[in-house]
């Protein structure tokens, strides 16, 4: 097999017409992105733990999906 098969990511990216300033562009917003996401639902999930009436057993379905969507995130 030649070697144009096996291209990383990031060249295939390139090959693709992207250019570096839009590849640069794109990883500070996915960044931006990643870092409010975690920070929003880190925030939601310590005022469920903090406030005493947002124990309830209801609201454990809700802690479980902000912990899902922080891991995920």
């Amino acid at each position: 097999m030649d070697q144009s098969t096996f291209m990383s990511p990031g060249r295939a990216l390139m090959s693709e017409g992207m250019e570096t300033k839009d590849r640069l562009v794109e990883e500070v917003v996915l960044l931006a992105l990643f870092l409010v996401s975690t920070a929003g639902n880190s925030l939601a999930l310590l005022v469920f733990c903090r406030r005493p009436g947002l124990r309830t057993i209801s609201n454990r379905n809700v802690k479980n999906v902000f912990v899902g969507i922080t891991f995920v995130s």
